[in-house]
């Protein structure tokens, strides 16, 4: 009856695909199909988490959101939630606080706001995924680093040397 179908979809734990295939959950493809809510619960992070999982958490956004978009088929999703929230104390991290939103109670981004925000044109967004510290990786090798933004290319630069241009895509060394 809807003309819209919409549905949450908390499929998305890391290693999978952001989103479900449309036609394996509404029950026709002929009418729009909204993500209602997705993430939140599924990897609740506080804003002082170590960097490599607010980095996680703002790729799970992100994922979401790309495979939502790449598939032509889903009109929009949204990110459960917005803020952090108090809960009771049978839920949350035993602080009667809920975790899972992109900004904390304070109304603070944390990376995954950056995902977002990156999707606008008002102004530009950068948000580099790692504090670089050699010191949190094995070996002192840092890996891949994710940036967040919407410029259409991020100039990198070491002790004012210039290292290289990154441009649209997923980026390597």
């Amino acid at each position: 009856l809807e003309d819209i179908y919409s549905f949450n979809d908390f499929s998305h734990i890391g290693n999978n695909p952001g989103v479900r295939p449309p036609q394996k959950v509404a029950p026709t493809t002929q009418k729009a199909i909204v993500i209602s809510e997705h993430s939140g619960h599924m990897f609740p992070t506080k804003s002082y988490d170590p960097w490599f999982k607010r980095q996680d958490h703002a790729l799970r956004h992100a994922r979401v959101l790309n495979d939502a978009m790449a598939d032509g088929q889903h009109a929009g999703c949204f990110g459960w939630c917005m803020f952090d929230y108090p809960t009771h104390k049978d839920f949350g991290s035993g602080d009667r606080v809920c975790y899972h939103g992109v900004m904390d109670a304070f109304r603070n981004p944390k990376l995954a706001a950056y995902a977002y925000a990156s999707q606008g044109e008002g102004r530009p967004i950068l948000a580099v995924g790692s504090s670089m510290d050699i010191g949190d990786y094995p070996g002192g090798q840092i890996e891949d680093i994710h940036v967040f933004t919407n410029a259409d290319s991020v100039s990198l630069y070491k002790n004012n040397q210039f290292v290289t241009t990154l441009e649209d895509g997923p980026w390597k060394e």
